[in-house]
């Protein structure tokens, strides 16, 4: 089932987008999404970087080569974020949190990547399919909620659907 992306470019919308803000988008080549087309069916005039170790990432250039200020990278989020020299208006993050790689300590892994993202991007917004935690683990939603509020003054959660959520970070 796709995930309803609409609703990210929905999250922008309403934190406030200007013509030229510039976008980093992790897990680009996430299957479940159509992020990159309702872009372009909102008309948004923004400059989109989109990051995934994914061959698939080959696709997404041939796909939105008329869009000059779209541009594709393949290479792991780590290594993206350990380069210090990056500026983002936003910072989507797709797909990456939906597996439990961490376990039951996911939400300090979750937690970590939004400190760091921070600290180059305004905004963080990302998805999280909480269905495939609860089931494996002793590890709940609420410790992500719980975690992202004590941690930072503007947290935006939104249930698209009975497990998937969107989360909004505003620095």
């Amino acid at each position: 089932m796709k995930t309803d992306y609409f609703n990210i470019v929905d999250e922008i919308l309403n934190i406030g987008y200007n013509t030229g803000d510039k976008i980093l988008h992790f897990g680009a080549c996430d299957k479940n999404q159509n992020f990159l087309e309702n872009i372009v069916k909102n008309n948004m005039k923004i400059f989109y970087l989109g990051i995934d170790i994914s061959d698939d990432i080959v696709d997404l250039v041939e796909k939105y080569q008329e869009y000059p200020t779209y541009a594709f990278q393949k290479t792991t989020m780590q290594d993206f974020i350990d380069d210090k020299y990056h500026a983002f208006h936003y910072c989507l993050i797709t797909g990456i949190f939906d597996k439990p790689t961490y376990e039951d300590k996911q939400y300090i892994f979750i937690s970590t990547v939004v400190h760091k993202c921070l600290e180059f991007s305004k905004n963080v917004i990302f998805t999280m399919d909480a269905e495939k935690y609860s089931k494996n683990y002793n590890f709940s939603i609420l410790y992500v909620i719980n975690n992202l509020i004590n941690s930072y003054s503007k947290v935006t959660i939104k249930k698209i659907d009975n497990s998937k959520y969107i989360f909004c970070i505003t620095s």
